[in-house]
């Protein structure tokens, strides 16, 4: 009877246990089932998502990249390179004037950066009222036209010069030359300070890709020029402006351009508050000229040689 007991107290030991092990399992399955409906697998249909995505980001990535030489980044680049060429072709060549003409060359050249040098103080001076009128399209234009006209008066004061020595002929020649440099240096001033406000409202990013667009240009443009005769010369040069205002006007009437050019006056131009940064400033300015007349020695050396 005892051995009967025993038995049936193991058998129900037993049926407890199972029970207990099988509700165990149910709970872990409970919680796997509860995990998975908080957080899926990803399936074939995810990863095809995420390769979409990427393949997105890599696209956006090159177009960003494409456009750091951007149509206005580009036109604006051939633009300055035009102006840049301008000043060897008329200035630093006997292409247009010949052999004889040297003298008239160099007069109207000095008269040119005097002048030039004298508009930029000016406008520095009033730059707020200045800068108004530099956006306006007749003040762009006409700075291109009265370069062209200054270079196509180059080869006729030349001509006077060489010709007899009458009283009338050197008066005429005197008075070619002063108007070539003048109207030279008055409306390439003009024209720098367009170029000047326009690229100071691009990024440095844009800034650095239009400056070396323009000299490799430039380059380009003055040795296509060493190959031309007196006319085709005078015509090439006189057209360089011209071309510069019309690819930049061009440039600006992108949605980027005219965020850049626009009839606004520039914002006040004030010192930094802080006497350190004012120090630098002055010495930026100092190290900026410093350059500047370096470069220009070196450039004077040069068109000498």
């Amino acid at each position: 009877m005892g051995e009967k007991n025993a038995t049936a107290a193991a058998r129900d030991r037993s049926l407890r246990a199972a029970q207990a092990s099988s509700d165990a399992g149910k709970s872990e399955e409970a919680r796997t089932a509860d995990r998975g409906c908080g957080k899926p697998k990803q399936g074939a249909g995810d990863g095809s998502t995420n390769r979409e995505k990427l393949s997105r980001t890599l696209t956006d990535k090159k177009n960003r990249a494409r456009e750091s030489l951007g149509r206005t980044e580009a036109l604006t680049g051939v633009a300055l390179g035009c102006f840049l060429a301008w000043v060897p072709m008329t200035f630093q060549s006997l292409n247009i004037v010949g052999d004889k003409g040297e003298p008239v060359l160099d007069t109207v050249y000095l008269i040119s950066i005097c002048t030039l040098l004298l508009t930029q103080i000016l406008i520095g001076i009033e730059h707020r009222h200045c800068a108004l009128w530099l956006a306006k399209r007749t003040a762009r234009v006409g700075s291109a036209i009265t370069m062209a006209a200054s270079t196509l008066l180059l080869p006729v004061a030349a001509g006077w010069a060489d010709g007899e020595s009458a009283a009338g002929a050197f008066a005429a020649s005197i008075a070619l030359t002063t108007a070539s440099g003048v109207v030279s240096g008055v409306s390439s001033g003009l024209f720098l300070a367009q170029f000047g406000i326009l690229m100071s409202k691009f990024s440095a990013k844009a800034t650095a890709t239009i400056a070396a667009l323009g000299y490799l240009c430039m380059s380009a443009f003055f040795c296509l020029f060493s190959f031309f005769g007196p006319l085709e010369s005078c015509l090439f040069a006189a057209s360089m402006p011209v071309i510069s205002s019309f690819l930049r006007d061009t440039g600006a009437s992108t949605q980027k351009g005219k965020q850049a050019i626009d009839d606004k006056p520039l914002p006040a131009q004030t010192e930094p508050a802080s006497p350190e940064n004012r120090r630098q400033l002055r010495h930026l300015t100092l190290a900026l000229a410093l350059c500047c007349a370096l470069i220009g020695c070196a450039n004077e050396l040069a068109r000498t040689l």
